[in-house]
């Protein structure tokens, strides 16, 4: 019977192939970014629970008092192995008529976001209109402590 030999190239690839699943990514994929009405959000259930319907969709906005406003719709996938359970919106963009980038924080409530789409809104007095649109922008994903997970950013912000 003849032994199991080990060579240093197996053993190589072994922790070659361990580090990369440990070093897994997150991706933003930025379906669509728009103005969206308040009646955009209502739904069939909503008129019976009096509760806004979520579906298969996860809303996060900059104020919870106003559904009207600018969105970015965002599929994330990737690996959910290291993800932790708090988690933030940051989100940074340039106004046509103001020339400095303003930052805002939105909040997770909740944190079944792999898969889903993500509809991460500037609403209440942080849009100020319909008809206005963002010169660019830059999404990140934080973890609880303000670390980056992951990032989207438009054409003209890496400029």
């Amino acid at each position: 019977m003849r032994g199991i030999s080990y060579n240093p190239a197996s053993f190589l690839f072994f922790f070659l192939s361990l580090t990369f699943c440990l070093e897994a990514r997150v991706n933003l994929e930025v379906r669509k970014k728009d103005f969206f009405p308040k009646d955009a959000f209502l739904r069939i259930p909503e008129f019976f629970s009096g509760a806004e319907y979520e579906g298969i969709k996860v809303y996060c906005r900059s104020s919870d008092a106003s559904r009207a406003g600018f969105y970015l719709v965002v599929k994330v996938s990737g690996s959910v192995a290291k993800i932790p359970t708090q988690m933030l919106w940051s989100l940074d963009w340039v106004m046509p008529h103001v020339p400095r980038p303003r930052t805002k924080q939105i909040p997770i409530e909740n944190p079944n976001i792999f898969g889903k789409e993500v509809f991460i809104g500037l609403t209440g007095e942080d849009w100020s209109g319909q008809s206005v649109q963002p010169l660019a922008w830059c999404l990140k994903l934080l973890d609880g402590e303000g670390r980056e997970i992951a990032q989207n950013q438009s054409f003209l912000w890496s400029k």
